[in-house]
């Protein structure tokens, strides 16, 4: 039996850029696919398995469809006990309420279960739609710890690049494009909209959007129109007294303004427009989060 002491030594980084994880492995991994039923259907999972004489080390991943999001773990525990992804783990374990646990601001749950002196160990974690399963059985607890703690995620923003749009800004999942049009001064103006989710806080809202100046606009007139339209976006969320208190802002050699508010519930608003010679964005961010709110917005850039 390999000693706690070697076996903590006998760990290495398996890091995973598919996965988007990175996690200690005793052994080089094998990668393999699996599916388990959920909800009439099946989902597909990406395994990464180390197997020693004494244990067996796996971190498997699947993207979950979006009406399933809403269910919870308990549909998709029901599907790995009737069919596992690893015959050998004890999943006697999952029949019961997981232990709540995080990392950073990403949620997960932890199951333990022990038989024949061999501990089960499994730790849920769900990335937006991504769900991650952390396994492992040993009869070495030490190890099945270094093991669990060394599992770490990418960060939920991922760089999202519109070459239509000419900008860049970090997402936390793809982006859901709309179209909307609107007039001002008899112009048309044709809306491209960027809707981007964050699953671990549902109620955060980000948008991006853009649309093309009418040709000849002169730069006084730009500069008008960029006020006119914040002031018709803030009525239309409901934050009229927000117009007279806009802030000049600048966005590499962009003009633009920038409204804030907080409401009454603690979520609040932030909302910046740049102006280019061609184009005028719009970029909206609305959290409780600090953090969430300065990453979406200062990743935000012009191509």
């Amino acid at each position: 039996m390999v000693s706690n002491l070697e076996a903590a030594t006998d760990l290495e980084a398996a890091p995973n850029d598919d996965g988007r994880y990175v996690v200690n492995m005793p052994v080089t991994p094998q990668f393999a696919t699996r599916t388990t039923p959920v909800a009439g259907g099946l989902l597909t999972w990406n395994l990464a398995i180390a197997e020693q004489a004494e244990g067996i080390y796996a971190v498997a991943y699947t993207d979950l469809p979006l009406d399933l999001l809403a269910s919870g773990q308990t549909i998709v525990s029901e599907g790995l006990q009737d069919r596992p992804l690893l015959e050998e783990f004890g999943w006697q374990a999952i029949s019961q309420p997981g232990q709540p646990i995080s990392q950073g601001n990403i949620r997960g749950l932890e199951f333990l279960y022990f038989a024949d002196s061999r501990l089960s160990a499994l730790r849920l974690y769900l990335a937006n739609r991504r769900l991650y399963a952390v396994m492992a059985v040993s009869p070495e607890l030490t190890q099945v710890s270094q093991f669990m703690e060394s599992f770490r995620l990418d960060s939920l923003w991922q760089s999202f690049v519109s070459e239509a749009g000419r900008f860049r800004v970090d997402v936390t999942m793809a982006p859901v494009v709309t179209t909307q049009s609107s007039e001002y001064q008899g112009d048309r103006l044709d809306w491209q909209q960027f809707t981007i989710y964050n699953l671990m806080a549902p109620a955060d809202a980000y948008q991006i959007a853009y649309t093309d100046l009418p040709a000849g606009l002169a730069a006084e007139a730009a500069e008008a129109m960029l006020s006119n339209i914040a002031t018709s976006i803030l009525a239309d969320l409901d934050a009229e007294a927000l117009a007279g208190s806009a802030s000049t802002i600048a966005l590499q050699r962009y003009p633009g303004r920038e409204y804030t508010a907080t409401t009454p519930a603690g979520k609040s608003y932030v909302l910046r427009f740049y102006l280019t010679d061609e184009r005028l964005y719009g970029v909206l961010a609305g959290s409780q989060s600090l953090e969430n709110l300065d990453h979406f917005l200062s990743s935000f850039r012009i191509d």
